[in-house]
């Protein structure tokens, strides 16, 4: 579409060092500086949303929201007052969706706002159902999986498998079942959790278990532990070989257990389950 559309991107970030506009793959992009535990960096940024408002306005005819949060209904407003269109990709059920979105705080005006979009960006089935089931058109959803680009994420062959696993300190010969995401309670880390320790219980199969997201200390409750891994290192290599299922986990460990994963030459601690 680079041809027919100009297209730029505005983010927040937690990360001080990038810098606040640069330029990825061709497309411009601002950033936001805001740190969750820094009240004040909130004020900062809404700030800096306001002095972009003009700019934004001007030069897109069409806001996209990727998920909804309380720093959208600014850029909301925004695109009301100045009469573009409004397009809201829901990304998670149980989070941002018309039902869930009402219990959480602002959740009213949240709901009040993603309700305004002119259009709403369904990734499942389920999400167009509670979207309906909250009293939106049907007409205005879209449902739109969340694509996987085939190139790069490709069944690869034995060989390689094979010297991935050695790479990555990964167990030979042994089925790996991998979890990639953000580790929140609604991406589902502990459903999958518990399917894989009964699994093993029920039929005494050899399985291995795997986590590769990055964490959000308030979305990390306690309960037990499981081996997790940055996204930004091996992501991609991990799914080129088509891992499975991974790595031996003590069901129910109450204290963090350190990983060496020798690709990177860094030891990741295990992360509490929610």
């Amino acid at each position: 579409l680079r041809d027919r559309v100009r297209f730029s991107v505005l983010t927040t970030t937690a990360d001080r060092g990038l810098p606040s506009r640069g330029e990825v793959d061709g497309i411009a992009v601002r950033r936001v500086f805001i740190d969750p535990q820094q009240p004040f960096t909130k004020l900062a940024g809404l700030a800096r949303l306001l002095a972009l408002a003009p700019a934004l306005a001007r030069e897109h005819d069409i806001f996209h929201f990727h998920g909804f949060t309380e720093k959208m209904l600014v850029l909301l407003a925004v695109a009301r007052l100045s009469g573009r269109r409004i397009v809201q990709k829901m990304t998670s059920v149980g989070w941002d969706d018309p039902v869930a979105i009402r219990s959480r705080r602002f959740g009213r005006v949240l709901a009040a706002g993603l309700a305004s979009a002119d259009r709403l960006v369904s990734v499942s089935p389920a999400m167009v159902e509670r979207s309906v089931s909250a009293g939106v058109p049907a007409r205005k959803i879209e449902q739109i999986p969340n694509g996987v680009d085939a190139t790069q994420f490709a069944p690869a062959d034995p060989a390689t498998r094979a010297a991935l696993r050695e790479r990555l300190g990964l167990p030979a010969g042994v089925p790996i079942v991998t979890y990639v995401g953000f580790w929140s309670r609604e991406k589902g880390p502990g459903v999958l959790f518990e399917a894989w320790r009964l699994a093993r219980a029920q039929t005494g199969a050899r399985a291995a278990l795997l986590y590769i997201g990055s964490t959000d200390s308030k979305a990390t409750s306690c309960g037990w532990n499981v081996p997790t891994r940055s996204p930004s290192i091996c992501a991609r290599p991990m799914f080129s070989s088509c891992l499975r299922l991974v790595r031996e986990c003590r069901t129910r460990c109450s204290r963090r257990w350190p990983l060496d994963w020798r690709a990177c030459r860094r030891r990741f601690p295990a992360s509490p389950m929610p």
